[in-house]
């Protein structure tokens, strides 16, 4: 809460105003600007009702800055052009501001007298301006007449043009109609003409040759039969006839018969003797048996090693083929993560929906651009490693990562109009130029490699990313990341302690200005950017340094940890079967020993039962030759009797007698065979020819069906067509009646045509070829011509502007001299109180300026002469009046016009200053303030200006009245210099304002008033509170730790 109470002129109470300041109902939640509430005498008011107050009853002007001039403000009031600077001077040199509304009178006035004098000029200028516009809005009108006659007839080309292309469309229906007539015809001509007979003729041809088939297979049958039979029959022959010769033998050597038998029995029994002898070097059955049974004890003992020695090998085997499969399946799994940029681009697109919107849309519409589409960016883009794609992502804009790229201003207007018009997705585009153009880099190849080399800089960042050369052209253009630099640990060490940033930023040329520089470094895990802009003000470097975090958008596709979990599966895999192959290894090696007893084992089993197949064999020749000798033996006997030469006989005639009949029998089957064969044969050709009949047919038949597909395929298509066109026709019939009607019907119902119909037809333009060349050159005509609705509005209003002031002009002479004496007495009164009071103020400001050592003048500024008009005198420019200072703060320098370009801070503040102190004795307000006069000055200036301010502030009233004060003067400053003796003055008053939550509790008991004669006491007069003090102040909390502001109130 603020209080200030105003004291008035004798005989009215005071006058307290009081500000309430809620921080809580300010707006932003309190941590804007606070919410206000004022108060007069405990009324509540608005600010308006405050300004009002104090400015009619006490002559105080908030906005004038002679009276209230704020810190930030200075700058302003030196900055004042004359004009202004006279204004603020009027407005604070009486209560009512008469000079101020003096002054702006006159220049009522001057405007006025100036308009009156030159009113009859401008009119004419007026006129001439009308009549000109008159004469260009004609022209315009014909222009505007000559397009609305272009747009009808756009509009009429259209119409027609809906009915051509009616037309069009009825014509193409119509033969689509007649082509699918055709092409059914045609369908049904070929499968009645063509397919039908030929399926006929080929099943009948079949079923021919199907008849001729099971014949011959008959007929074949027969022939084989008898073939099979006459053989039957010669092999009884044969057997006859063998029979016969050994009969015939028998018979002729029936007398030798029993001399062969003898030597059969003796070779016989040489035989038997020889068996019995390889019997005898034989083992006997018995030992084979033993050697048989310890042979298969020995086998049987190795088997089991060499079972589960095999059954191992077969297991590893299997092991190794399941672990081979996993490995597989892990570098199946690893290939597809390693598709970088679709795993890269679905991971985007899970996150931001719009980018995989945009995408599918150009996807299916890439057809409709000039050139291809890249985008968005941040999927387009690869990096090295994941410190380059985080490098990436902090350099460049986010908006430019989600952008998409073109390459040229159609495709620019394409894109943005169906994605964000039509679709409503919010999109960044970059057009690019599509010619390729070379790099140009910022530092020069022996500079980078000087860099390279002794900083450890690897290279440009554009250098560290791989994309589309049309992307890499946007990062360029927009982002300009062909001038950062990337480094490394050595080129933080270079930044920290060798001084590469001066380096950077080191000018082109000797003397030229810095400039700017970007460049990422390393420090163990982190990293870090600095970036130096060059600044606008002194052209030194404003350098920044951000960390680097993980890129999120330029990330991989695909999941890190699980990649790195993947290659870790497929190495464990891998040497899983490497194992897996030395433990078959091992186990081969161990098989190939027991695998060798085992063979050995089997090899003596088997030589024992070969030597008893042996020993058994020999046993049972022998035992054969026994009793093939005791055979021969017998048949020796039986050699002897006489009865068996009959006996051969007989066998004999028998023999032949079998033989004659075995003969005849095969002479009739092979008859019967030639016979059977000859039919067989003349079937099979009857076949033969049937078949290739078949296979014509067949092929003729298949060649006819193709037809008839080509042909349904034909008439489907011109059905499909015919439906299309129908339809087209359809929504063409339906436009056209709808935008272009040129039929109706009357009050009866009878049809009738409109008069479009006939507006149509008088076209020139009757094809759609014709139509849109008129269409063109009318829409030409129309483009060129600018649309101006209010043109014939704007031609019809000057006419009359015209007429009117054509009437006016006749008779236009009226009370010029009165407003010139008018104009005189005023100027007269006007002119002689300003320069009175701008010479007492300059010669104030001259005395204050030089009591400084510097010199200062305020001079008048009047006005440029204007003619009012060839018979009356010229008078000055008020507008243009104005007080101008002129400042010198050296010897040898020449005086100058305060200006903030030419003047230093402290200069225009003791200027500023001195202006008003010698502008104080015509100021009427109660009181003025000046907020931090004294920053900037140097400490013999400020002490001079303090002195002067309160030498100002406490001279005694010169008249009774309360108005003839000096005024009180506030300076509000945060600090002032020690041993200021003017400060011992008793009209100085110091007010030490504290804010914040550390006030003192007890203020009374830190009053100036108790502590200044306390230090007097103890320092004496020679200073009253020091700088040390001050410290030692602050340090015991005597001043609070918070900034504080002193108010000097004399």
């Amino acid at each position: 809460m603020i209080k200030v109470k105003l004291q008035p002129d004798k005989g009215r109470n005071p006058d307290e105003i009081c500000r309430v300041i809620e921080r809580n109902k300010g707006s932003e939640r309190g941590t804007g600007r606070a919410a206000s509430t004022f108060y007069i005498n405990d009324v509540k008011a608005s600010q308006k009702d405050v300004v009002k107050l104090v400015h009619e009853t006490y002559n105080i002007s908030v906005e004038n800055l002679c009276t209230f001039l704020p810190q930030d403000k200075v700058g302003n009031f030196s900055g004042f052009t004359p004009q202004n600077l006279l204004i603020e001077t009027e407005k604070s040199m009486s209560g009512s501001q008469h000079l101020y509304k003096c002054h702006q009178e006159l220049i009522e006035l001057e405007l006025e007298f100036q308009k009156g004098d030159t009113d009859v000029s401008q009119r004419r200028e007026v006129l001439q301006k009308l009549e000109t516009d008159h004469a260009r809005l004609s022209r315009e009108v014909e222009r505007n007449q000559e397009r609305e006659k272009a747009l009808l007839q756009i509009e009429l080309l259209q119409k027609k043009k809906l009915w051509l292309v009616h037309d069009q469309l009825h014509e193409r229906a119509l033969a689509l109609k007649e082509e699918k007539a055709k092409a059914k015809q045609a369908v049904q001509l070929a499968q009645a003409e063509r397919v039908t007979p030929l399926e006929t003729d080929w099943r009948e041809a079949s079923r021919q040759y199907d008849r001729l088939s099971n014949q011959y297979r008959t007929a074949d049958k027969e022939t084989q039969d008898h073939v099979n039979e006459a053989k039957k029959q010669d092999r009884k022959c044969e057997l006859h006839c063998e029979k016969t010769d050994v009969a015939l033998s028998e018979v002729q050597s029936c007398d030798s018969d029993k001399r062969s038998a003898q030597r059969a029995v003796e070779a016989q029994r040489q035989k038997l003797e020889e068996q019995q002898a390889l019997a005898a070097d034989q083992p006997s059955m018995e030992d084979a048996d033993a050697t048989l049974k310890d042979s298969l004890m020995a086998y049987k003992e190795a088997k089991p090693a060499f079972d589960e020695a095999t059954h191992r090998c077969r297991s590893l085997a299997a092991d190794i083929s399941a672990a081979q499969q996993e490995v597989e399946r892990h570098h199946d799994k690893l290939k597809g993560f390693q598709d970088h940029k679709k795993q890269k681009r679905l991971r985007i697109f899970r996150e931001h929906k719009n980018l995989e919107k945009i995408c599918g849309w150009v996807d299916q519409n890439r057809r409709q651009f000039r050139y291809p589409v890249f985008g968005p960016v941040c999927a387009e883009v690869f990096t090295m490693n994941k410190n380059s794609a985080a490098f990436l992502e902090q350099h460049v804009p986010n908006s430019v990562l989600k952008s998409f790229v073109v390459q040229s201003r159609e495709d620019y207007n394409l894109l943005y109009r169906e994605v964000r018009e039509k679709l409503g997705i919010p999109i960044n585009i970059v057009v690019v130029d599509k010619e390729k153009k070379a790099v140009r880099r910022i530092y020069s190849e022996i500079f980078m490699k000087e860099l390279k080399q002794k900083n450890g800089v690897l290279g440009y960042l554009d250098e560290a990313v791989d994309g589309p050369e049309e992307v890499l052209t946007a990062l360029r253009e927009s982002a300009s990341i062909h001038s950062v630099l990337v480094g490394s640990e050595t080129t933080q060490h270079s930044l920290d302690q060798e001084g590469l940033k001066d380096k950077l930023s080191r000018p082109v040329e000797n003397g030229g200005r810095l400039r700017g520089f970007a460049i990422f470094a390393s420090r163990g895990t982190k990293s870090f950017k600095y970036q130096g802009n060059v600044s606008r003000h002194n052209g030194q470097i404003f350098l920044s340094q951000d960390e680097i975090t993980p890129a999120r958008l330029l990330a991989p596709g695909i999941n890190q940890d699980l990649l790195q979990k993947t290659q870790d599966d497929l190495e464990t895999a891998r040497r899983h079967v490497d194992d897996l192959n030395g433990r078959l290894q091992e186990a081969e090696e161990k098989s190939a020993h027991v695998t060798a007893a085992a063979r050995e084992a089997k090899s003596q089993l088997d030589d024992a039962k070969k030597t008893k197949i042996t020993v058994k064999r020999t046993a049972d020749r022998v035992q054969s030759a026994t009793d093939k000798l005791k055979r021969l033996e017998e048949a020796l006997v039986a050699a002897s009797q006489q009865g068996n030469k009959r006996k051969c006989l007989t066998q004999l005639q028998n023999h032949i007698k079998a033989s004659i009949t075995a003969l005849e029998k095969h002479a009739g089957s092979n008859e019967a065979m030639m016979k059977s064969t000859m039919s067989s044969a003349g079937k099979l050709l009857s076949m033969d020819m049937k078949e290739l009949v078949v296979r014509q047919l067949k092929t003729q038949l298949d060649d006819a069906k193709a037809e008839l597909r080509h042909l349904t395929e034909k008439y489907q298509t011109a059905t499909d067509s015919f439906k299309t066109a129908k339809a087209e026709l359809k929504v063409a019939h339906a436009d056209a009646i709808e935008q272009a009607p040129i039929s109706g019907t009357d009050s009866d119902g009878n049809s009738v045509e409109l008069p479009l119909k006939a507006t149509l037809e008088a076209l020139e333009a009757n094809s759609l070829e014709e139509v849109d060349v008129a269409l063109e050159e009318s829409n030409a005509t129309a483009e060129g011509i600018e649309h101006n609705p209010h043109v014939v509005r704007q031609y019809e209003k000057i006419e009359k502007d015209i007429s009117q002031l054509r009437k006016e002009l006749d008779g236009f002479e009226d009370e010029k001299e009165a407003r010139v004496t008018q104009l005189d007495h005023k100027a007269s009164q006007w002119k002689s109180a300003l320069k009175n009071a701008a010479e007492k103020v300059n010669r104030l400001f001259a005395q204050y300026m030089g009591e400084i050592g510097c010199a200062g003048e305020v001079g008048l500024k009047e006005g440029g002469y204007t003619p009012a008009s060839e018979k009356a005198p010229k008078y000055g420019n008020f507008k243009s009046w104005g007080i101008q200072i002129q400042v010198r703060f050296r010897e040898k320098a020449s005086m100058s016009v305060l200006s903030a370009q030419v003047h230093s801070g402290g200069e225009r503040s003791v200027s500023t200053i001195m202006f008003l102190m010698a502008l104080q004795e015509l100021m009427v307000a109660p009181f003025r303030c000046v907020d931090e006069i004294n920053q900037g000055l140097d400490e013999r200036n400020e002490r001079l200006v303090f002195k002067r301010i309160v030498q100002n502030s406490t001279r005694p009233p010169i008249g009774r009245d309360l108005s003839d004060h000096s005024g009180q003067y506030f300076l509000i400053t945060p600090k002032l210099l020690p041993n200021l003796y003017d400060m011992e003055e008793e009209g100085v008053t110091v007010h030490v304002i504290n804010n914040g939550p550390l006030n003192l509790m007890k203020q009374l008991e830190f009053s100036p008033t108790r502590i200044v004669p306390i230090l007097k006491s103890k320092k004496g007069h020679s200073r009253v509170f020091s700088e040390h003090d001050s410290n030692s102040a602050e340090e015991h909390g005597v001043l609070g730790k918070r900034r504080k502001k002193r108010k000097v109130t004399p």
